[in-house]
């Protein structure tokens, strides 16, 4: 008599354990194991005479591809227009 309520007991256990874990998957739960993701830098760089956006890219973002850094500048100033003494803001990822 006390072991069907034991089982049943147990049973319910598991069943509000399987809930709450799919609950937790439903709004935005998360795994315990530490996240790969970088926060973002800001670089800033200071215009050079002879600068070119593609040699600025090279230089603030050396392990990425420089066409993508490029775009990223040019979306961000507005412009390809360089000035020596212009400081420019990039945020690496």
């Amino acid at each position: 008599m006390f072991w069907r309520r034991r089982v049943v007991a147990v049973g319910l256990a598991l069943c509000c354990l399987g809930i709450a874990r799919q609950a937790g998957a439903a709004f935005g739960g998360t795994t315990l194991a530490a996240s790969d993701a970088r926060p973002p830098v800001v670089v800033t760089y200071v215009v050079q005479p002879g600068d070119t956006l593609w040699s600025i890219a090279e230089r603030i973002a050396p392990d990425e591809d420089p066409r993508s850094v490029v775009d990223e500048l040019r979306d961000a100033r507005d412009s390809d227009v360089l000035y020596p003494g212009e400081t420019i803001r990039f945020v690496a990822e």
